[in-house]
């Protein structure tokens, strides 16, 4: 009778086990929506940290259901709490549902995951970044530097951040803070349409408009495509009365546009 129950024991024991792991075997596999079902179902009769951390990566990174995994965190939190070990996997959980509230322009719950996101992960310049995006929205543009200003301290080669100091400046009439915070930018990135724009924007503003008009034909060189460019330089030319020019570019877009147009 004790072989009997010993046998028992060791194939509940067993049986457990692979039941435990099977939905590794799925993620191994790339089959996450299975995996993360199974994966569920022992979250649900026992929480663990380590199962989180796996339900957070199948739904947030590969079937890019954040809210999912946000449901199960507020969950496991509430039971258990301890987050030691996974503190910048929830922190990015939390950025990440964040980011999706702020893209749809519902700022208010963009603060409030942020707020959680900094909790677990204060030093993801991310997280820095994203607040400053918030308080510009909001005009309020000291804050706003604050928290850019820190993105860049945490991640030197963080042009956005840059990209949203120079445009602070720019607004504020700052113009040649504006300069260095865009040139910082340029020096990291000379390839970024945006942040060439709105230097060539700034000196177009500080009656360097040829250096502008230089600026806005690089932007062209990197991406013909790029619409604004053309809208920028037609403006200048009809301003300035060149006719030739106007025609020359908006031929020119055209083109481009006609040909894109093709390939699709």
């Amino acid at each position: 009778m004790k072989r009997f129950y010993e046998i028992l024991l060791f194939s509940l024991i067993f049986f457990i086990s692979c039941s435990q792991n099977d939905y590794r075997k799925y993620m191994e596999k790339g089959e996450y929506e299975k995996a993360l079902k199974i994966a569920e179902e022992k979250f649900k009769t026992n929480p663990e940290k380590k199962v989180l951390a796996d339900i957070i990566y199948l739904s947030d990174e590969k079937l890019y259901d954040t809210k999912r995994a946000v449901l199960h965190t507020k969950r496991y939190e509430n039971i258990r709490g301890d987050f030691s070990g996974i503190e910048n996997i929830v922190g990015t959980l939390f950025y990440n549902y964040s980011l999706s509230f702020y893209k749809k322009g519902e700022n208010d719950s963009s603060e409030y995951y942020l707020k959680k996101a900094e909790h677990f992960s204060p030093e993801n310049y991310k997280i820095c970044l994203l607040f400053g995006k918030l308080y510009v929205k909001r005009n309020d543009f000291e804050n706003a530097k604050k928290f850019l200003l820190k993105s860049i301290e945490l991640e030197g080669n963080n042009i956005e951040s840059y990209k949203f100091l120079g445009n602070i400046e720019f607004l504020q009439g700052n113009f040649e803070k504006a300069k260095n915070y865009y040139e910082k930018g340029i020096s990291v990135d000379s390839s970024d349409c945006q942040l060439l724009m709105n230097y060539a924007e700034l000196n177009m503003k500080t009656k360097n408009e040829k250096n502008g008009i230089e600026i806005i034909k690089k932007v062209i060189s990197i991406d013909s495509t790029y619409f604004d460019a053309y809208d920028r330089l037609v403006k200048y030319y009809y301003k300035v009365g060149l006719t030739d020019s106007i025609f020359k570019y908006l031929n020119l877009y055209e083109n481009i546009a006609k040909r894109k147009t093709k390939e699709k």
